[in-house]
């Protein structure tokens, strides 16, 4: 792989989307649509800014034998920090859209390890939960040593559905719910979370799954409840959803499984996300048409530049 120089937070966002048409493609894709040369995960170190670190994000992901044996990891958390950017731009948050894009892209940093102690906790019959929380536990600590911020490690932290992200999204929601009111601080946070549910296809790398619409013609089934779906149906998650669900007992999602409740609230991150949308664009936004708008903004851009 070339090595590159990651982009300074001040450029240009024109030159940031350049640089996803120019780089990526070849035998990888860019969200499902094949591209010239190269691949997808090649364009990861110019993609992200170094912002205030010490080391790319890209340079993590390689300490962690990503980039060469588990390169689809690379491609997944860059397509959820193009999402994560493409909120914030639709939502009017230009601050924080290279926090959110950091934060997207470092969360998977153990992915690898947390797959593998999982399935061998599985295979042993132990605890796939306990095998995985020091695992969890080693991704703030790289994101910290390589000089990323506190923002940057709480946003890092958001796009899982364990006890305690699914906890502080529903903490942040139902103080939405009560006051009607959000900062950017928490938005962010729940943007973060929310762009992890859109993965699509075999990879999560493909574009967005079309809503459905009932006999009332008001969209009622999106990405959010396809993936639910089929993560329940996920043999390897089994033993963990039980134990999460476990934790989640004398909460207010008492009584749901890990998927289920992600699935609730990210509709409800939509319906929070909705109102910002239309004050920024101008127009009325279905909330359950937003991951559809995120894709389309990220192909627009595309073709910008």
């Amino acid at each position: 792989m070339t090595e590159t120089t990651p982009r300074l937070p001040n450029e240009a966002n024109t030159s940031y989307w350049k640089d996803v048409r120019e780089r990526a493609g070849g035998r990888g894709s860019v969200f499902g649509e094949r591209m010239p040369d190269g691949r997808f995960s090649d364009i990861a170190a110019k993609l992200l800014p170094r912002l205030f670190s010490k080391k790319s994000i890209l340079d993590l992901h390689k300490e962690a034998g990503h980039v060469e044996d588990w390169d689809n990891l690379v491609d997944l958390s860059t397509m959820q920090a193009a999402r994560a950017r493409a909120l914030g731009e639709l939502a009017g948050m230009p601050n924080w859209s290279q926090p959110m894009e950091n934060g997207s892209m470092g969360h998977n940093l153990r992915k690898r390890k947390e797959l593998e102690v999982t399935r061998e906790a599985n295979k042993k019959g132990t605890s796939p939960l306990a095998a995985v929380k020091p695992i969890l536990a080693e991704v703030p600590k790289a994101l910290k040593d390589a000089g990323f911020s506190r923002k940057i490690r709480r946003l890092a932290s958001a796009p899982r559905g364990y006890a305690p992200q699914l906890i502080e999204v529903d903490r942040i929601v139902r103080k939405w719910e009560k006051t009607g009111r959000i900062s950017n601080r928490n938005a962010a946070y729940l943007a973060v979370h929310y762009v992890s549910d859109l993965a699509s296809g075999p990879t999560g790398t493909d574009w967005v799954t079309p809503s459905k619409r009932g006999s009332n013609e008001q969209i009622v089934y999106n990405v959010v409840d396809t993936r639910a779906e089929e993560n329940n149906e996920k043999v390897d998650y089994t033993g963990i959803i039980q134990e999460i669900a476990a934790e989640l007992q004398g909460t207010p999602l008492e009584g749901m499984n890990t998927h289920d409740a992600m699935a609730m609230l990210s509709h409800k991150i939509e319906d929070i996300f909705a109102p910002m949308i239309e004050k920024n664009i101008g127009r009325s936004v279905n909330p359950r048409k937003i991951p559809e708008m995120i894709d389309q903004k990220i192909r627009e851009k595309i073709e910008q530049v």
